[in-house]
């Protein structure tokens, strides 16, 4: 819980554009060291950054990359491991594969909806791909965020979701509250 708090911490003590401009320079300082690796051939882990960690798929509109670029962030400051599209696809990869593999090694998908995602084909069939695997496991694997007054759509519409309209702060901390909630129950039903 600590960890969380942290992230809230985080966000009250600089503007929107200071933190914004913070996340922008840490993205960029990953995406150098993610760079070098694949330069000098190092072995990177293509499936979970750090075993054990919880990991979450971010489906979003390419349109509202700022807010995910943010969410991605405040998850892996609550030490949840993200598949970012633009972390993980590289100049050259397949990009359905990718993703593919990304949907495949993930412990949960969170749909980033706003108008803008609701009408993209490509998260449609992001979250749509997780549909079967909630219903035969009867567990969450599909975490809805809501950032504006889009129509949620109807395979999504009994999912309580975090309300990123508002207070979002109050919206993280939802959705990391979820995910470590979520992950949980998965271990205590494995035991």
């Amino acid at each position: 819980m600590a960890q969380t708090e942290s992230v809230f911490n985080f966000h009250t003590t600089m503007s929107g554009c200071e933190y914004a401009e913070q996340i922008e320079q840490r993205v960029k300082e990953e995406e150098r060291e993610f760079s070098g690796k694949k330069q000098s051939g190092q072995q990177l882990d293509e499936t979970h950054e750090t075993e054990g960690r919880i990991s979450v798929f971010l489906s979003h509109s390419s349109r509202d990359k700022p807010l995910a670029r943010q969410i991605a962030h405040d998850l892996l400051m609550a030490n949840i491991d993200v598949w970012l599209d633009e972390w993980k696809i590289l100049v050259g990869d397949s990009i359905t594969q990718c993703i593919q593999r990304g949907l495949e090694e993930t412990d949960f998908i969170a749909v980033l909806l706003t108008k803008h995602s609701v009408e993209s084909g490509w998260v449609e069939k992001e979250w749509q791909s997780q549909i079967g695997r909630e219903a035969s496991t009867r567990q969450v694997f599909i975490l809805p965020l809501k950032a504006d007054d889009c129509i949620i759509p109807v395979l999504l519409r009994d999912k309580n979701y975090a309300d990123f309209q508002g207070e979002y702060a109050d919206a993280i901390k939802r959705l990391i509250e979820a995910v470590n909630g979520h992950a949980s129950r998965r271990k205590s039903a494995q035991v």
